[in-house]
């Protein structure tokens, strides 16, 4: 048995995607064998449960004034693996501090994996840190493919301790093999509420499609924060364009609300002004729902999302948005086929897939240190 530490800035019941993604890699790890522990910034709620993961809450564990408390708590744990989760957009003080814990938990002996997020895709000072962040743990797991390919380009004499695991859904989806029944006339938007999420040209289509689709009703499954401008532009423009009576905003649902109002929509659309990529979990949870997904086009499209097969590609204009859904409105056919190719691509992503990756990367790291060796170590 492995014992491994998950290092993360956030973890549920904090909303972020990061924090979300160690809760179930946790849970896939231990469904491995694996004995668990995450490490997470303290706070005054309470962790949300999740079954053989023992969760330590430390404040500010990623600062030199944290570390001697994680330390502290790595000595009693004696884990195998410390693998710490960073998004590459973290705040500056987690990125200021985190090299150099990664450095003293080397100095100390501990086999260090990096999972570096959204590096390419992010601003170009976040590029840059990644590249010197890449190289400083034994191990570094790239979700995306593209900084993968751009980090053994640029650093071609750490290029075998780069490593890619896809990421999964962040819902507690089930694992669906036939795309479930559905409302026909219902289109679903999931995930956090901003510019970059396009709903503003969405509204706008849908203003659009209503006209010739007048039983098409939008759920915006989100949570809407009345101090945020943008939120407030969103609902005054639902409220300017009249469309009361075709959308829904459903707000602070659980996730298990999620999940269920998401399966009941035939369709999602996810209109991000930079495109579609496997970064946004929520591109991977409208897959996972068996949903047709309408989406945008761009620089960094997996090449799983194929036009027409296992997505519906468009530019992310109000006038495309509302051809591409009612293209798909027109034509069930097709619908079908959309929902059953996104659920193949979803299968790639599971859990159980993406923890028995993540093993194999650990044996990697570990590079030759039998589990004979590491008990007797701990002893």
């Amino acid at each position: 048995m492995t014992v491994v530490a998950l290092l993360s800035a956030a973890y549920p019941p904090k909303r972020c995607g990061v924090g979300a993604h160690t809760f179930f890699l946790a849970k896939g790890l231990t469904s491995l064998g694996h004995e668990v522990h995450v490490v997470t910034e303290a706070s005054d709620r309470a962790p949300t449960p999740n079954a053989g993961v023992a969760v330590h809450p430390i404040p500010s564990w990623w600062t030199p004034g944290g570390f001697d408390s994680l330390a502290e708590t790595l000595s009693s744990l004696r884990p195998d693996i410390v693998h710490v989760q960073l998004p590459n957009e973290a705040p500056h003080k987690v990125r200021l501090g985190l090299p150099t814990t990664i450095r003293r938990l080397r100095r100390k002996g501990y086999r260090v994996v990096l999972t570096l997020h959204e590096m390419t895709e992010g601003k170009p000072a976040s590029y840059a840190r990644g590249l010197l962040l890449a190289p400083a743990a034994h191990l570094t797991i790239f979700p995306n493919p593209y900084d993968l390919r751009a980090a053994r380009r640029l650093l071609p004499w750490a290029w075998g301790r780069f490593h890619h695991v896809p990421l999964g859904p962040t819902l507690p989806l089930p694992e669906l093999e036939a795309p479930p029944e559905a409302d026909p006339n219902r289109l679903g938007f999931l995930g956090f509420l901003n510019a970059q999420k396009g709903m503003l040209d969405l509204l706008q289509a849908l203003q659009q499609v209503k006209v010739a689709w007048p039983e098409v009703r939008l759920d915006i499954l989100t949570s809407i924060d009345p101090a945020d401008s943008y939120h407030r532009g969103v609902l005054e423009r639902i409220a300017a364009l009249g469309l009361e009576g075709h959308v829904e905003v459903r707000h602070k649902l659980e996730a298990a609300d999620i999940q269920r109002a998401v399966q009941a929509c035939t369709y999602t659309c996810l209109p991000f002004t930079d495109g579609a990529t496997f970064r946004r979990s929520t591109v991977l949870e409208a897959l996972a729902a068996g949903t047709a997904l309408v989406t945008t086009t761009g620089p960094r499209v997996p090449p799983a999302l194929v036009h027409g097969e296992t997505a519906w590609l468009t530019e992310g204009n109000p006038g495309a948005l509302a051809a591409a859904l009612l293209a798909l409105r027109a034509d069930p056919v097709r619908t079908r086929r959309l929902r059953g190719g996104a659920l193949a691509v979803a299968k790639r992503h599971r859990w159980a897939a993406i923890a028995a990756e993540t093993h194999a990367c650990y044996k990697r790291a570990l590079h030759g240190r039998t589990e004979g060796k590491m008990k007797e170590k701990r002893a």
